[in-house]
């Protein structure tokens, strides 16, 4: 039941309203406009307008202020990260960003495997900048990975035109971002 700027219901007017929504789909009218009631999430923090890499950049500000006081290299605690803009893979316009980021997070993180003796061979993950309920997301231990990814998707969409149903499942002008794991992380990690 709504009031003007209330949600409740019939015999029930709660001061706090918890989301089992995490918003991906946009905010519901219903709940815009709330300013006598708390709402948790806040609106301002579901994906309909949160970004992978605004939560990146932030925990980046955390990690090296924590790894500071600890005295050890932040590297260690938060992996390293890049963004490009636009990507569309129908039409190749972005690859050449996600190719290059990719490239230098790569070499970034060889020097870092070398620092530490990590026998591992590094990889970057790459997917979209807002919610894709874990789609979309590819490994790349080369950024060749990348071109051959481009010329594959080429070809299908190739063979899909004209066909009904024949879309693919990534939507062009998705926003992408790379994060680059260097080692295996606890499960209370953000996972990426």
């Amino acid at each position: 039941m709504r009031t003007r700027s209330r949600l409740g219901l019939k015999d029930f007017d709660p001061c706090t309203i918890l989301l089992n929504n995490d918003l991906s789909a946009g905010i519901p009218k219903v709940l815009e406009n709330l300013h006598e009631q708390y709402l948790l999430p806040p609106l301002h923090a579901g994906w309909a307008v949160r970004r992978k890499t605004n939560h990146f950049a932030a925990y980046e500000e955390v990690a090296k202020k924590f790894a500071k006081l600890l005295g050890m290299d932040p590297w260690l605690i938060n992996p390293m990260y890049a963004r490009c803009g636009e990507v569309n893979f129908s039409d190749g316009s972005g690859a050449e960003c996600l190719m290059s980021n990719a490239e230098t997070l790569l070499g970034k993180i060889r020097r870092k495997y070398k620092e530490y003796g990590i026998q591992e061979k590094p990889f970057v993950i790459v997917k979209a900048d807002a919610g894709t309920y874990g789609m979309g997301i590819m490994t790349v231990r080369d950024p060749k990975d990348l071109a051959d990814l481009n010329r594959q998707l080429a070809q299908q969409d190739e063979r899909h035109q004209g066909r009904p149903g024949g879309q693919r499942g990534h939507p062009p002008g998705r926003r992408a971002d790379l994060r680059a794991r260097q080692r295996r992380r606890s499960p209370s990690r953000w996972s990426t």
